[in-house]
């Protein structure tokens, strides 16, 4: 998937509606979260931006697999071949995954991820 791609499918997950490009920002849509309800805004830059992809809301229901995700996305695999280790190396190859590695995790994990794109 593009940059583009990802960003509008976790604005879309996270509720956003009438996405589309702009001349000012890559996309814009509506915002369900704006400071006063519902406002015109621009998308943010998942792919790409560690503080948007961070802030942008899993579910309860879906954490579970966006760790392991990103577990794979880090390369981590515990002891027994499948399972994180909650070691310092384990937690430091998922810290340092990039915004674009995370974003990609999300969206497997909502099964909204588009391969071959």
């Amino acid at each position: 998937m593009t940059d583009e791609q990802i960003n509008k499918a976790i604005a879309e997950h996270c509720g956003w509606t009438e996405i589309r490009r702009a001349d000012f920002c890559n996309l814009i849509g509506i915002n369900p979260n704006g400071p006063k309800g519902p406002t015109a805004d621009c998308v943010p830059c998942f792919a790409s931006d560690l503080n948007a992809i961070v802030s942008a809301p899993i579910g309860f229901s879906n954490m579970g697999q966006y760790g392991e995700e990103l577990r794979i996305a880090a390369g981590c695999v515990g002891s027994r071949g499948g399972h994180f280790t909650p070691n310092a190396f384990g937690v430091l190859a998922i810290a340092n995954l990039t915004a674009r590695q995370r974003a990609e995790a999300f969206l497997r994990a909502v099964g909204k991820w588009e391969d071959g794109q």
